[in-house]
């Protein structure tokens, strides 16, 4: 395929502050709306709210809840979770869209750490605005933890996705005694170009990829030192198949190096 030099539009940042509705009573009232018991367990349940600018007075809410019977031994956040996505009037808390996903977020060697509410500007095609939800998870050896993107599009009375769990954040990391640690940290961006596939823009998600390593300072025999001693970056393209947007192999397989 010949050298993609086609313009895009940027979508590094988004923010992570939810305002407005998104109190405890508001929540309280769209899990009832849900059909939820009161009480929330905190480490079987994530609850992420965020008014949502193209629906004016309305926000997004989701909810991550571990369905009953899946808790692996005795982990508190391992197990499956189901999403609840809903367009929600901030006034009534009324539910105006609503989309349920049984067993989204399968935690069986990874801790689950909740989820967040992603409002860029993800124009997937013309008038057309997705929203991210994005799942971060870690496990305890070393420190090893991840973010996915799934992206969200409305349809009809509820929510579809066209984008689910490409990797974001990526960070690996190998434990030595006496200032030996070793990172490998792939941190992705996604943009929205104006080639189109099947109806969607194609999708670019650009890679930097970073391996530290810790050695002791020299001149303090009690204190570690970090270097980058790797750097590269990579481009990958995604492309809508007519129903979802297609994660490259090569991007899926990361080669964490240091595992």
């Amino acid at each position: 395929m010949g050298k993609f030099l086609a313009p895009t539009v940027c979508l590094c940042l988004y923010s992570a502050v939810s305002l407005g509705a998104c109190d405890d009573s508001f929540v309280a009232k769209v899990r009832r709306n849900f059909g939820y018991a009161d009480g929330r367990n905190e480490w079987s349940e994530f609850v992420a709210c965020k008014q949502y600018p193209p629906f004016e007075g309305k926000s997004i809410v989701a909810i991550a809840k571990r369905q009953a019977g899946t808790a692996i031994g005795d982990s508190e956040t391992m197990g499956d979770y189901n999403l609840d996505i809903a367009l929600v009037d901030n006034r009534t808390a009324t539910v105006l869209k609503h989309a349920f996903f049984k067993r989204r977020f399968l935690s069986d060697g990874y801790r689950f750490d909740g989820i967040e509410i992603d409002t860029a500007n993800y124009a997937v095609a013309p008038n057309l605005r997705a929203f991210g939800i994005r799942a971060n998870f870690h496990i305890d050896l070393g420190f090893t933890s991840s973010q996915t993107l799934s992206l969200v599009i409305p349809s009809g009375k509820t929510f579809r996705e066209v984008l689910s769990n490409a990797d974001m954040n990526i960070i690996f990391t190998r434990n030595w005694p006496s200032c030996r640690n070793e990172t490998r940290e792939a941190t992705r961006t996604l943009a929205i170009s104006n080639q189109v596939t099947h109806g969607y823009f194609d999708l670019i998600v650009r890679e930097t990829l970073v391996d530290t390593r810790e050695r002791g300072d020299v001149k303090k025999t009690d204190e570690c030192v970090s270097s980058v001693e790797h750097k590269e970056t990579k481009t990958y393209i995604l492309r809508f198949n007519g129903r979802h947007y297609v994660v490259p192999v090569n991007m899926r397989e990361f080669d964490c190096r240091i595992c």
